[in-house]
């Protein structure tokens, strides 16, 4: 795993040139390429998790959970502001999946939406989706697929503590 850090003063372009790297990098990188935006984060101790979810990690159940939403593949229109009706129709969606294989143990669950729970970003052009989990999650895994309603499926695999 290789980790690249940018800093710089607000509005330098960090957020622009970062996924500009990545998108070029994707095909090289076969095991994923993630974006963890950090702009959003007020308190430092929030950051390692932000990156655990980023990459499939560990989160507690009951949590709120900021999940960053931009195409890293998208050289068109390099992400922008579609409103707030991104979602394709039925999505966000979660289900139950086998902490071991990450294969389904149950059926797509509807998560609720609402327009309080995605925001967009006019400074990063990012969204951002605080999915709230429920506390009865606890010791198991969950896949959450944010698909957007251009087709693109964006699955986050979790691990609730």
């Amino acid at each position: 795993m290789r980790l690249l850090t940018l800093t710089g003063t607000a509005g330098s372009g960090k957020t622009r040139l970062a996924l500009e790297v990545a998108s070029g990098l994707v095909s090289a990188y076969p095991g994923g390429i993630w974006f963890v935006a950090l702009a959003g984060l007020s308190e430092p101790e929030l950051v390692q998790g932000a990156v655990a979810r980023a990459v499939g990690g560990r989160s507690r159940a009951g949590a709120r959970l900021p999940l960053p939403i931009r195409r890293l593949d998208d050289r068109t229109t390099g992400g922008g502001n579609y409103g707030l009706n991104i979602f394709a129709a039925g999505y966000p969606a979660s289900k139950k999946i086998d902490c071991s294989t990450g294969l389904p143990l149950d059926d797509v669950e509807a998560t609720s939406v609402s327009k309080s729970g995605l925001t967009y970003d006019t400074a990063s052009g990012l969204y951002t989706y605080v999915w709230k989990t429920d506390k009865t999650w606890k010791g198991t895994c969950r896949e959450l697929n944010l698909k957007l309603a251009d087709g693109t499926n964006h699955p986050v695999q979790f691990r609730f503590t």
